[in-house]
């Protein structure tokens, strides 16, 4: 069974928890417009806190949680909750630290992979970061009137940057960090 923790408006666990209950999240710093949280769209929605989850331990294969640890006060609770569920594996993708979407209004936290490494072996897991995005450096890092964003030069300007530069080169922008939680049989 699969847990997504801080679903949103579109859970693709076969449970879906957020602490956000129903109507207009107004989160504007990652949403321009907001969502329209509505639970009955949702399947087997549980309102919940991140960091005290209401489930059994090792009750879920695999425990995802997508740009939630971010925002939560406590992150390491919410990274042992995660893992306490979780009797396989679990996955948490953030904004790295140095990208461009890691200073939001609603961020409190900001993660490298050393972090997620260093809190698995403190817990006594084994995990593997890796970036996901990057950022450019000319596209994503300077300022932009955001009515040029859209425009045929932007979008050859970015074409034609990730054909010229590595990736490697770019800033990295988004983390996923997966634990290994398999527990013990006997």
């Amino acid at each position: 069974m699969l847990l997504d923790v801080g679903c949103g408006v579109g859970g693709v666990g076969d449970v879906n928890v957020d602490v956000f209950r129903e109507g207009f999240n107004r989160q504007i710093g990652d949403q321009v417009c907001g969502e329209l949280v509505n639970p009955h769209n949702i399947r087997n929605f549980v309102v919940a806190d991140a960091c005290h989850l209401p489930f059994r331990d090792g009750v879920f294969d695999v425990v995802v949680s997508s740009h939630v640890i971010e925002h939560v006060y406590f992150p390491v609770l919410m990274f042992s909750e995660l893992c306490r569920v979780a009797s396989l594996e679990v996955v948490i993708r953030c904004p790295h630290r140095r990208g461009s979407g890691a200073k939001r209004p609603f961020h409190v936290n900001y993660f490298d992979e050393s972090w997620f490494s260093e809190t698995a072996k403190l817990f006594g897991y084994s995990s593997v970061e890796r970036v996901t995005v990057f950022d450019w450096c000319i596209s994503d890092r300077l300022p932009f009137p955001r009515y040029l964003r859209g425009s045929l030069v932007w979008r050859v300007l970015k074409h034609v940057e990730r054909l010229v530069l590595d990736p490697k080169r770019g800033f990295p922008s988004e983390l996923e960090s997966r634990i290994d939680v398999v527990r013990n049989r006997f």
